[in-house]
Order: structure tokens, then sequence, then C-alpha cells
């Protein structure tokens, strides 16, 4: 291959640039109901880069007889994409 040395800098570069940030939720419905929030976040969102956004997924969301929850970013960092409030 001959760009291989080339593209594999260009890989490590971005992965190197990708952040992955974590919390603690003990409640396991409560994560189910988070990455649908996301999802159909991101599904909405304007921006270009929501086409990329996988439209396959098998998203378990808020049921209607749950409550809403709003949830809170509290870290330093913000979130590219994400409201600092959002509904799950």
């Amino acid at each position: 291959m001959v760009r291989e040395e080339e593209i594999l800098k260009a890989v490590e570069s971005q992965l190197g640039s990708f952040r992955v940030f974590v919390a603690p939720i003990s409640d396991q419905r409560k994560r189910e109901r988070m990455e649908p929030a996301i999802m159909q976040h991101i599904y909405c969102s304007q921006e270009p880069w929501s086409d990329l956004a996988d439209r396959g997924m098998l998203l378990n969301g808020r049921y209607n007889a749950e409550m809403p929850i709003l949830i809170e970013n509290k870290c330093d960092f913000n979130i590219y994409g994400l409201p600092k409030k959002l509904e799950i």
C-alpha cells in the first residue's frame, strides 16, 4: 500500500481528538432512555454532521407512562452538538 503510513498517521490523529464522557447511572432504565434522547436530538439537529448518525438503531425511548426526566451536563466541558439540558 503506497499511502499506508500517511493514512495511519491521519487515523491516529483523528482518534486522538475523540473524547469519551462517562456518567455513573445505576438505573438501567434511565440509561436506556438516555441513548434515544441523545439520538433524537442529533436526528433533529440542523448541523451538517447530523446526517452521519446511524438511522437504523433500535432505540427504546421513554414510555408514555413514564415521567420525563431532565438531565444536565455539569462537567466543565461543552459536549458539542448536545444541549446543556436534555429531557429523557
